[in-house]
């Protein structure tokens, strides 16, 4: 059971000081950054096709991209199309430069066209187009980080985890996956230095799919490393958790579950469950029906155990 989680970083957005040319032709290609680099505060990164524009954008975020339609192997409106699927860039500002103005594309994805041969006079109003795409480029991404922060906060919840008289021992935070009448799923991930468990060990940036349920005894948290491997299931026997808007309080009854990749299962804490003098009768008897259900589901490959590679031969029980 983690000890502590830290919330998940939230994306930030840089806006940066570039505009990507993509231009197979050299001398226009040439032309089009002196102009930007003599008539702008901006900075020209010039490509020849779509292909390298879409490799470049991984790396940089452009304030506008100018863009000519003949490309070869993608033409512009199949790049415009291409970087306005990527969630960072869906108002990315472009230009379009094509011999004739293709009036029925670029209006309906608001594009600026630019026919060629582009006029001097015309090229120099280029810090103008790109200063006012780039206003408006900002205030957008502004207004959209502000919704995604205020989007993050509604969305996260906390995890108040209790020993069997109530008391709460363990507090994190998650993110809200999915959310049921009888259910919630939230992700987070360790943030503590690494703890060696023998069986597997959880460490700085391993992923928590975490399931609480309001109509069973127990909990399970999908584990997979920072990677993306999942390392297994580790599952707490517990009371129902009692899920509110923003927080889940669960009683953990000592008693918790590994689970392999391959289905192997390990059922771990028997002694201290059998020696604790703190949980009463109805704990026990709730607990030790919860590891009987959580046993059932394991075995039948349900819900979350679907993805186990190869059901295991048999439980065993850690001494």
């Amino acid at each position: 059971m983690p000890d502590n989680q830290e919330q998940p970083s939230t994306e930030k957005h840089i806006i940066g000081k570039t505009i990507l040319i993509v231009e197979d032709d050299d001398s226009f290609g040439e032309f089009l950054c002196q102009a930007i680099s003599q008539e702008t505060l901006h900075q020209p990164l010039r490509v020849p096709d779509g292909f390298q524009a879409l490799q470049v954008i991984t790396e940089i975020t452009p304030d506008l991209v100018i863009l000519d339609y003949y490309l070869p192997g993608m033409n512009g409106i199949e790049l415009y199309d291409q970087l306005h699927a990527a969630r960072r860039l869906e108002h990315l500002p472009a230009i379009m430069t094509s011999p004739g103005v293709l009036e029925h594309d670029i209006q309906d994805r608001h594009i600026v066209g630019m026919s060629k041969p582009v006029e001097l006079t015309k090229l120099l109003d280029i810090r103008a187009i790109a200063y006012q795409f780039v206003l408006r480029y900002t205030i957008v991404c502004l207004v959209a980080s502000n919704k995604h922060q205020a989007s993050k906060e509604q969305s996260m919840i906390t995890v108040v985890k209790q020993n069997p008289l109530g008391e709460a021992k363990v507090q994190y935070q998650g993110e809200i996956v999915e959310r049921t009448s009888h259910k919630v799923i939230i992700q987070a991930y360790w943030s503590r230095t690494t703890k060696n468990l023998g069986y597997t060990s959880f460490e700085p940036g391993d992923r928590f799919i975490e399931y609480y349920y309001t109509n069973r005894w127990f909990n399970i948290f999908d584990i997979a490393g920072i990677d993306g491997e999942r390392k297994g299931w580790y599952c707490n026997i517990a009371e129902p958790a009692v899920i509110f808007d923003n927080r889940i309080e669960q009683v953990d009854l000592l008693l918790d579950v590994w689970v392999t990749p391959k289905g192997e299962t390990l059922i771990l804490d028997e002694d201290e469950f059998a020696s604790d003098t703190t949980l009463n009768e109805e704990q026990r008897k709730g607990a030790r029906q919860g590891l009987r259900d959580l046993l059932e589901m394991i075995a039948a490959q349900q819900e979350t155990f679907a993805n186990i590679e190869h059901i295991g031969t048999e439980t065993k029980r850690e001494f």
